[in-house]
């Protein structure tokens, strides 16, 4: 289903069960049932569909052969039913993330929890866990045919960090609430089969492994095409009014003011822990070969010193301008804060939440310095590997910048500290016209070579040291090559990333182009933005045009697979400057006699170019067609062939004969030789 239906049938749902929540769940409740229906069916199909050959085998024994290819078919059918069982019922198990909190540990949050599981009325958790996340959630094994699952309920150390205890009452009581009897006997259960229909879903996307798998499965998708997006979308909409009703019990609880400044603090400093602390934390890998041992103290200190006032500003408007997504099971923080009888504007005047004094991580008592250690030491395990190649990645960054090669080009970014030192010097120079230099002249376009060299460099720096430090190459890389479209994309994510709204404007840009390739992040990208400022009639069309852009590319590719003699077709367009590489190429190939390019002419996606080159080997001895000898030509030659496009390669002769016949035919076909012989 495209987005803009998919949206559609949101909007068409929130209409229907409008302040009617029972009834909602009752109709997720009777989808779910029509997909295990539908899967029970499959598997008993195939399953009756085996024994039904093993009984015609046993009933042909008169005849052996035939009944041996029955009994194996019968065999073989049995044995992958069974296997769609385990494929499609079975859930993968859930690893507990965190660490497992022991008897008689944190005895303030145990008496909170039980607590708030009487007057809830929530069964008891089989697992408390303190993890790295910052969040804090429950969790229950999916099962896809029903049953109670193993519970965790997960509270992250950063969060905990960053809430008052009232604060975490509040977000508990919300967690508690979706597992609860608060949300009704069923909804427990209805939430396990959705995780489980998710995994599902999630299977059939996986790599295909064969035909008869990629023709199974592909029943099994058209089956989920049509069913998941409209168990999906009457999902999500029960998913957003349990989460209004589970704020409402956190407002019960601890009163709607502490779970609003609860839901306010938790997303303002989540943009603050990903978007500051963690790149600038990191940023300790160019100078520090081994990750640092005291995470959570640095990140009690960081939250002691307030962002600056233009930060503080994005992360409160993008706050309380965001819309919420049609796909997101969570409604975005103003309808939350509305529904609980808060002004969003009384928040904002407010402003950007400081550190809480005393922090929910208090609650963890005299326990709360050994977890601290034992999960620093467990990120320090998981993280030991990417920071050493940061590091690594920094020296040798450093060595470059100091010892620039003779020709090369290199380009100054926010971390280099030569750059720094003297911002009068260019950013891209010469080492060979250095002493000749005396005033700044136009710089001039770099070659493909140099232009994929400073992509790469950019790529890499984005991946390191995050897309700011990354900035200053990308500008220097569009400067030289304006048409560089993964730049563009990246440098427009930079500035979206800082508030720059020129981001949108390069990001459009290469919508406009519907390049294959970057159409998608971009979209992606720009969906995003509009999201969060609240942008509803651009995020439609954003998504429309991505839905426009799918369905061009799949036009594209039934084009490009079929290339028959009566297509239409164009001069190839390219200058000898693009044609030399491929004609030294087939000079060195003494059978190779021709040469013929032409190209196809193309309704979807036209931008890249499917070529068809003819190829043209020497005669056998007796003077007959050397279709072998051009066959073998052909397949020696396709992987050395570069051309700005897709390039079909066929032989003069064999089964491409029409095809060759007409693109010969073309005026200006030839390339090699330029003149016939």
């Amino acid at each position: 289903m495209k987005r803009e239906a998919f949206d559609d049938l949101v909007k068409w749902v929130e209409a229907r069960y409008s302040g009617q929540p029972g009834a909602l769940e009752q109709a997720v409740a009777r989808w779910l049932r029509i997909g295990r229906a539908a899967l029970l069916a499959w598997i008993f199909g195939l399953a009756l569909a085996g024994v039904a050959l093993c009984i015609a085998g046993f009933l042909m024994l008169s005849e052996p052969r035939a009944a041996m290819v029955l009994l194996v078919l019968g065999v073989l059918l049995l044995a992958y039913g069974l296997s769609q069982v385990g494929f499609l019922l079975f859930s993968e198990p859930i690893r507990p993330e965190g660490r497992l909190l022991g008897p008689g540990e944190a005895p303030e949050l145990r008496a909170l929890l039980d607590e708030l599981g009487r007057r809830l009325d929530c069964r008891r958790f089989d697992e408390v866990r303190v993890s790295l996340a910052f969040n804090a959630g429950v969790t229950d094994v999916p099962r896809l045919m029903g049953g109670l699952g193993r519970s965790t309920l997960d509270i992250g150390l950063p969060l905990a960090m960053m809430v008052t205890p009232e604060e975490l009452r509040a977000i508990l009581a919300h967690e508690f609430a979706h597992l609860s009897g608060r949300h009704g006997v069923g909804s427990n259960r209805i939430y396990r089969l959705l995780r489980a229909w998710s995994q599902v879903v999630a299977r059939m996307q996986a790599p295909i492994t064969g035909t008869v798998d990629g023709t199974v499965r592909g029943a099994i998708l058209r089956f989920l095409g049509w069913y998941w997006p409209r168990l999906h979308a009457r999902a999500v909409v029960l998913s957003r009014l349990h989460e209004f009703h589970a704020d409402s019990v956190g407002a019960e609880v601890a009163g709607p003011a502490t779970m609003a400044a609860a839901l306010w603090r938790t997303e303002c400093r989540s943009a603050w822990i990903f978007e500051r602390f963690w790149p600038t934390f990191h940023g300790l890998a160019d100078e520090q070969p081994e990750p640092p041992e005291d995470l959570f103290e640095r990140l009690r200190q960081a939250v002691e010193v307030p962002p600056d006032s233009a930060e503080s500003m994005r992360w409160i408007d993008r706050s309380l301008g965001q819309l919420t997504d049609n796909d997101s099971s969570h409604p975005v923080l103003p309808e939350r804060l509305i529904a609980l009888g808060q002004t969003p504007a009384s928040l904002r005047a407010a402003g950007f939440p400081g550190a809480a004094s005393p922090s929910a991580a208090s609650l963890l008592g005299p326990s709360l310095p050994l977890i601290e250690r034992e999960l620093a030491e467990k990120w320090r395990q998981s993280a030991r590997a990417s920071w050493r190649e940061r590091n690594r990645w920094a020296a040798a960054q450093a060595r470059r910048s100091a010892k620039p090669s003779a020709g090369e080009h290199p380009v100054a970014s926010s971390h280099d500290a030569d750059a720094d030192a003297d911002a009068d010097v260019p950013a891209v120079w010469n080492v060979d016209d250095e002493a000749e230099a005396t005033e700044p002249t136009a710089a001039p376009p770099f070659s493909p070579a140099e232009v994929a060299a400073l992509w790469d460099r950019a790529r890499e720096t984005a991946e390191h040291r995050g897309p700011e430090a990354a900035e200053p190459i990308l500008n220097e890389l569009l400067s030289r090559a304006p048409d560089h479209v993964g730049g563009t994309v990246m440098l427009g994510h930079c500035k979206l990333r800082r508030g720059d709204l020129d981001g949108e404007r390069l990001l459009l840009g290469v919508v406009d182009l519907a390049d294959e390739t970057w159409m998608r992040p971009a979209c992606d990208l720009l969906a995003a933005h509009y999201r969060e400022t609240g942008r509803a009639d651009r995020l439609r069309e954003v998504r429309a045009r991505m839905d426009a852009h799918e369905n061009a590319v799949e036009n594209s590719r039934r084009e490009r697979t079929s290339v028959e003699h009566s297509d239409d077709f164009l001069p190839h367009g390219q200058d000898d400057r693009t044609l030399e590489p491929l004609r030294t190429l087939l000079a060195s190939q003494p059978e190779c006699t021709g040469a013929w390019l032409v190209r196809k002419k193309l309704r979807f996606l036209p931008r890249r170019p499917l070529f068809v080159l003819c190829l043209s080997g020497k005669t056998s001895r007796w003077g007959l067609p050397g279709d072998e000898r051009g066959q073998l030509l052909v397949s020696r030659l396709t992987p050395r062939i570069e051309l700005p496009g897709q390039v079909l390669v066929i032989a003069r002769n064999g089964g491409f004969r029409k095809l060759a016949a007409r693109v010969m035919s073309l005026p200006g076909s030839r390339i090699y030789p330029e003149k016939s012989i």
